[in-house]
C-alpha cells in the first residue's frame, strides 16, 4: 500500500505540474471585455485591436496599424489615438468589432490581450454637434469599464483649423524640403496642403461647415520619422519626430504611459521548486518499488 501510495503521489504531482504549466498559456489569449459610458443614445463605437505588450514590456503596433510610421509607446496616449484613428478613417480600415450605446452603455466583450482604439460616432441633438474623443486602452483578461469623454460645438458657426507643423528630436539636415497634410470630412480627405518654410510649415482652411467631424493627418511621414497628431481647440499640430529604424525600441518605464492599465500576471517562481518535488517524489516511489521486489526475491 505505500509503494502504491508514493507512485501515485509522484504521478498526482507531475499531472499537476503539467496542467500548472498549460493553463497560462492558454489564458494568453484574453477574455477581457470593456463597457463603455456614454451619454448620447444610439451613437455607433468601433474598436480596433491596433498592437499588443511584448515579452520584454514594450509596445508594438500590429495587424492593419503595423505599417504606420506612430510609436505606441509615447506617454500621451490620447494623442496617439487621435492620430490613429484619423489615419484608420483615411484608409477605411475595418473594426474588429462595433456597437451601438442602448441605456448610456453598450459592451465589447470575448476580447483578446491587446491594445486596443476606441472611436466613437458623432452626432447631432439640441443645436450641438458632440464628437466622441478616440482613446486607447489596454487589456490583459479583466473587466473594464470607461466614461467616454466628447467634444462638442455649436452647428450652423463656420469653422476655420489651422495644422503646424512640429520638427523633433532631429538637426534638421534629415527633413524633407516640405510635407503635405490632409484635412478629413467625416473620415474622407476634403483638402491637402502643403507646409514649408514659405508658410512657416503652418496653413489654415477657412470657412468649413459645422455638423461634421475634422481630423488631420500627414499624406506620407518622411523617411525615419514617426508622426504624431493632436488637437489644441481649432490648431492640428502635426509633430514628426527624428527615429530611425536602428534606433533601439524603447523599454516601458516603471510607471505605466497614459492609458495604460496595470499588467496582471502568472505567478512562475513556484514552478521549478514543484517540478523538483515531482520528479524527486516519483524516483522516490522507483526507489521503494524497487527494494521491496528485491526482498520478497530473497
Amino acid at each position: 500500500m505505500k509503494k502504491t501510495n508514493s507512485i501515485f503521489c509522484g504521478l498526482l504531482c507531475a499531472v499537476w505540474m503539467a496542467v500548472f504549466l498549460v493553463l497560462p498559456v492558454s489564458a494568453a489569449g484574453g477574455n477581457g471585455s470593456l463597457t463603455l459610458e456614454y451619454a448620447q443614445e444610439g451613437v455607433t463605437f468601433q474598436m480596433y485591436q491596433v498592437g499588443q505588450r511584448m515579452e520584454d514590456g514594450s509596445l508594438e503596433l500590429t495587424g492593419d496599424f503595423t505599417d504606420y510610421s506612430v510609436d505606441l509607446s509615447q506617454d500621451d496616449w490620447l494623442d496617439t489615438a487621435a492620430t490613429l484613428a484619423a489615419l484608420a478613417a483615411r484608409d477605411q480600415l475595418p473594426a474588429d468589432a462595433s456597437g451601438v450605446v442602448s441605456d448610456g452603455t453598450m459592451t465589447f466583450s470575448q476580447l483578446e490581450n491587446g491594445i486596443y482604439l476606441v472611436v466613437g460616432q458623432s452626432n447631432s441633438q439640441g443645436g450641438f454637434y458632440y464628437t466622441p474623443v478616440p482613446f486607447l486602452v489596454e487589456l490583459s483578461g479583466q473587466a473594464i469599464t470607461a466614461q467616454v469623454k466628447f467634444d462638442q460645438e455649436e452647428e450652423e458657426q463656420p469653422l476655420a483649423y489651422t495644422v503646424k507643423k512640429v520638427w523633433s528630436q532631429d538637426q534638421g539636415q534629415d527633413r524633407p524640403d516640405q510635407v503635405t497634410v490632409q484635412l478629413l470630412r467625416d473620415g474622407e480627405v476634403y483638402r491637402s496642403a502643403l507646409l514649408n518654410d514659405s508658410n512657416d510649415w503652418s496653413y489654415t482652411w477657412e470657412g468649413l461647415e459645422s455638423g461634421h467631424r475634422w481630423q488631420v493627418t500627414e499624406q506620407d511621414v518622411p523617411e525615419g520619422y514617426q508622426m504624431s497628431v493632436s488637437q489644441d481647440g481649432t490648431v492640428f499640430w502635426v509633430t514628426n519626430t527624428w527615429s530611425p529604424e536602428e534606433t533601439p525600441t524603447p523599454s516601458t518605464p516603471e510607471e505605466t504611459p497614459s492609458g495604460t492599465l496595470p499588467q496582471t500576471g502568472q505567478l512562475w517562481w513556484p514552478v521549478p521548486l514543484l517540478l523538483g518535488a515531482g520528479l524527486l517524489l516519483l524516483l522516490w516511489g522507483g526507489y521503494r518499488h524497487w527494494k521491496q521486489s528485491g526482498s520478497h526475491e530473497h
